[in-house]
Order: structure tokens, then sequence, then C-alpha cells
């Protein structure tokens, strides 16, 4: 595993691991944590936000096939007698449910003080 290899951390719970099979963690760090630990240690910073871009693309696009596929299913096998507009209604309160729930648990950010300038 390249990854043990390149890590420290990683390393030290592959070390800890081998010496006790059953260990599932050591400091919180197991084998799941190994995309974030590699992309901390070897990535520059413009490089990290990038890599972070692409991860973030790559689940909204993952969100956006999910809700064509979640379309189509319900359109052909469910709705299929009536027009295509109720297959969009259903899309629009499939994809807007979650987001408003998800929006409704987000932590509020609290509001900043205007910043007095010296004259």
């Amino acid at each position: 595993m390249l990854a043990a290899v390149l890590s420290p951390e990683l390393a030290k719970f592959k070390a800890a691991q081998a010496a006790n099979p059953n260990l599932k963690s050591l400091n919180g760090i197991n084998y799941n944590n190994a995309t974030e630990l590699l992309m901390r240690d070897l990535l520059p910073n413009g490089m990290l936000g990038v890599a972070i871009a692409g991860l973030l693309a790559a689940f909204m696009a993952g969100m956006a096939a999910n809700i064509s596929s979640f379309n189509t299913v319900f359109t052909y096998d469910i709705w299929q007698p009536t027009s295509a507009r109720t297959g969009r209604t259903a899309t629009t309160c499939g994809s807007v449910a979650p987001s408003r729930s998800s929006a409704a648990s987000w932590p509020s950010r609290p509001r900043s003080s205007p910043v007095a300038t010296a004259t």
C-alpha cells in the first residue's frame, strides 16, 4: 500500500495493526483516511484547492445522475399515462425537499461587526 509508505500516520496504524489485528483505528486514523491524508501531505495549497473542487464536482455529478434517474423511473414506470410535466414536478419536489432539510440543519454564521477604519 503506497499510502502507508507516504503518510506517517498510516504507517504507524499499519504497524500497530500488524501487532494487533483487531485494531480498527489508531488516534482516529484508519485506512478510510488515506485519500485525505495523501492530499494533505503531498499537494501544495493551490493543487489542494483544485483537488477539493474536483471531489465536489464529482459528488455533484453523481447527485445529478441520481436526480435524472429518479425522473426517468418516476416518469416511465409510475406516471406514464399522464404528461411529462408530472415527472418534472416530481423531480423538483424530490430535489428541493432534501436541499431544504439540509439547509435547515446547516449552522448559521454569526454576524460580524463592522470594522472601524483608521483615519
